[in-house]
């Protein structure tokens, strides 16, 4: 693709040398990555990538195919795990690039496995069955691991020719398990003790590090794998039966890439990868038990069982008896000890040997997706109809989550129209100014936040007020779902997919992410660069919104920011905040504290350290900072309401008092806005509680209405103010009152 490179190529070639490299774009489809590193001036996003690799493969395949392609039926083969934002970003890219792509257009890999092995070239099952057959199909790849199981029948239509019936029993997918796991543990456990010896790394340099390194992991895992296989076969052993234990003691060399963005750029070094050592970062994948295993950053730390243990389960058949085949598929099963941890499985249960085949690993899904394109096209009906692999729920706050949809469905849902839930979900308190919705997909490993968004309700609105739900899943696994009050019909969101429309006013956070996002792509569009500036705000307000998925783009971001700004306090701060919104207070200290390190005159940096060493039970620490905060910045109230609160804490009410009138009487006289902002009121309504004076307590809940949105927004009232939720100070206050 010119100077573009893709795929395996891109992870070998440093994006400085005037390529434009992208290792993994399908596999960032999840959580909606922006690319940085290796880019240049560029800001993209994962689908803009997909969009010009299938216009560049288009013209390809016009002078071989003497035909324009974008003619030609169109499927898209995709993981069953692959998220719902992921697949509407499929669909994006196919339409950016000309292909007129439809509901139903996307076929599950595991399904166009199954396709290949009825119809295609390599004969891997009976082309005439005697009666009904059961196939399992085990696909592993970069980032997820599918497992399928369907049911096949042939039946006869007045006596000529034969009919696949194929019917799906269970689908168990596992959302990042796949090869980037086993490089991502290879490089955080053979190869960062190797680089850093006894010097410990701080979560953040950690991540760095394997940002930086887990193409080298790759590269060294690949390498060693075809060094054992080969004195395998050698010896005339088959690698699908030779035990981890028994593997040949070998080692690769490489050399890890230089760390920059950390307190001690972290060199690069000559390491070495043994046997020993990549066994040992890959144990957690290997083990016999299915169960065995965690959930970690998002990935699936585990046994490679779990998968096709749950399918098994949920597909209600007995695998000895009724299973005719299962089928190995995906780029994993090239590393040996993969097909081998799932041959010793299926022995345990009954499965022979001769029941397990092997999927063509270099076209069978290709070939099976070109299948599924042209039954669709000629009858109007996919040759399997999907079905969805998790049960989809919804949480409106102050409601219990419910279960709408149960795993098993087959897709669309409902077949006709939506289905509408008129009794499920209210308004919870009165005077709420806000509701959030949650939508959720829950298996038997995790429960994974689909998407959450919150919407402004009007004023004075009563606690039970019917909120009414209405739910479409579309033949692509695509999310149709509108929440809207029963008595305001306009007023609420719109979930397609990814996309979210808000009616009337958006929240805050919302609009100032949109307003970060328009200025970058302006910046860009123009300059060629995003603003560092723009890139922050855009980071702080991903940060504050209820979703995972932010997050991960927040720390995608700040992962840039930092490792190209290593003195941009700000970065550090944002860090530390959303540390502090995921729970992890010691995260958020450190980020806090590495900010006051590179600019100590900001006097929010100061602020946010000794509120969370007060939320981390350590007041006298607090107690600290704060005062010499509050002294240097005596008209900051948020120094100054923090303060009193460590020293209530501490048990110094009369100071508390006396820190809370100075905090008053300076921000009164301050050229801000004497309202008291909404984060503010559960501060001061505590401290009053605390000395026994309740009416002024109730006297500051009566502001709550007309409290306003800080104007200094990197300090977390800004953040508890957008974040109520069931787990907030606030909704107690509201009960309260």
């Amino acid at each position: 693709m010119g100077r573009y490179l893709v795929g395996e190529d891109a992870g070998r070639v440093d994006g400085s040398k005037g390529f434009k490299t992208f290792a993994s774009a399908k596999s960032d489809l999840t959580g909606n990555r922006i690319y940085f590193g290796g880019l240049g001036s560029i800001f993209v996003k994962p689908s803009n990538v997909l969009a010009e690799i299938i216009m560049e493969l288009q013209s390809r395949a016009a002078p071989a195919l003497g035909i324009d392609a974008r003619t030609l039926p169109t499927t898209i083969a995709v993981p069953a795990s692959l998220p719902y934002d992921g697949r509407k970003e499929i669909l994006d890219a196919a339409r950016k690039a000309g292909l007129p792509v439809r509901e139903g257009d996307l076929v599950e890999e595991p399904v166009a496995v199954l396709l290949d092995s009825i119809f295609g070239p390599a004969g891997i099952l009976p082309k005439n069955p005697t009666g009904p057959m059961r196939v399992a199909v085990y696909d592993i790849g970069a980032g997820t691991c599918d497992v399928a199981v369907f049911e096949l029948d042939m039946t006869h239509r007045n006596g000529t020719g034969q009919d696949f019936r194929i019917k799906p029993l269970a689908i168990g997918d596992y959302d990042r398990l796949g090869g980037d796991n086993f490089d991502i543990e290879i490089a955080r456990k053979a190869l960062m003790p190797q680089v850093m010896g006894e010097r410990g790394l701080s979560p953040e340099e950690a991540r760095l590090f394997i940002k930086q390194n887990r193409l080298v992991a790759k590269c060294l895992k690949e390498e060693l794998c075809r060094a054992i296989e080969t004195v395998l076969l050698r010896d005339n052993r088959q690698c699908a039966k030779v035990p981890p234990m028994e593997y040949p003691a070998l080692k690769v060399t490489g050399r890890t890439n230089e760390v920059p963005g950390t307190d001690l750029i972290i060199p690069a070094k000559d390491v070495t990868l043994t046997t020993e050592m990549m066994l040992l970062a890959l144990r957690p994948f290997l083990s016999p038990d299915a169960d065995e295993g965690e959930i970690e950053e998002g990935r699936w730390v585990g046994s490679l069982l779990g998968p096709l243990e749950f399918a098994l389960i949920q597909s209600d058949i007995d695998p000895e008896t009724e299973l005719d085949f299962l089928i190995l598929s995906g780029a994993c099963c090239r590393a040996p000890f993969v097909p081998y941890v799932i041959s010793a499985y299926c022995a345990q249960i009954g499965i022979p040997p001769g029941k397990i085949r092997h999927a063509d690993l270099d076209l069978s899904v290709e070939r099976g997706a070109a299948i599924h394109a042209g039954v669709l096209a000629l009858t109007g009906h996919p040759p399997i109809a999907p079905v969805l692999g998790e049960d989809i729920g919804l949480w409106v706050y102050g409601n219990r989550p419910e279960l709408i949809v149960e795993a098993g469905r087959i897709l669309p849902y409902p077949p006709t129209g939506e289905q509408v839930f008129a009794d499920a979900f209210f308004v919870p308190e009165d005077n709420l100014d806000r509701l959030v919705v949650e939508l959720y997909a829950r298996s038997r490993k995790s429960r994974k936040r689909i998407i959450r968004k919150s919407f402004d309700i009007p004023q004075h609105t009563p606690a039970g007020a019917p909120v009414t739900v209405s739910l479409r899943i579309d033949a692509s696994k695509m999310i149709h779902l509108k929440a809207a009050l029963v008595d305001y019909p306009d007023v609420g969101l719109t979930i397609h997919g990814e996309d979210v429309r808000i009616s009337g006013r958006a929240p805050d956070e919302e609009e100032w992410v949109k307003s970060a996002r328009e200025n970058i792509h302006k910046a860009v569009e123009t300059t060629g660069t995003a603003p560092l500036n723009e890139l922050l705000n855009l980071a702080h307000g991903e940060s504050l919104r209820h979703n995972e998925t932010s997050w991960r783009k927040s720390h995608e971001i700040l992962d840039h920011v930092i490792e190209n700004h290593p003195r941009e306090a700000r970065a550090w701060n944002i860090l530390g905040l959303l540390r502090w919104t995921e729970n992890d207070l010691s995260g958020a200290e450190r980020g806090f504290r590495k900010a006051i390190s590179i600019d100590a005159h900001t006097r929010s940096y100061r602020t946010n350290l000794g509120y969370v060493l007060l939320e981390m039970g350590r007041s006298a620490d607090a107690v600290h900072v704060l005062a010499a905060a509050h002294t240097r910045w005596p008209d900051y109230p948020y120094a100054g309401e923090i303060y009193a609160r460590a020293l209530e804490a501490e048990g110094k009410y009369q100071d508390a008092v006396t820190a809370r009138q100075k905090t008053i009487v300076a921000y009164s006289t301050s050229s801000k806005s004497p309202l008291l902002y909404a984060g503010e009121i559960s501060w001061l309504v505590r401290l009053y509680e605390g000395i026994g004076e309740r009416a002024k307590a109730d006297e500051i809940l009566k502001q709550k209405d007309h409290a306003s949105t800080p104007p200094d927004v990197t300090g977390p009232p800004y953040k508890e103010a957008l974040l109520a939720g069931p787990d907030s100070p606030q909704r107690s206050l509201a009960s309260a009152s």
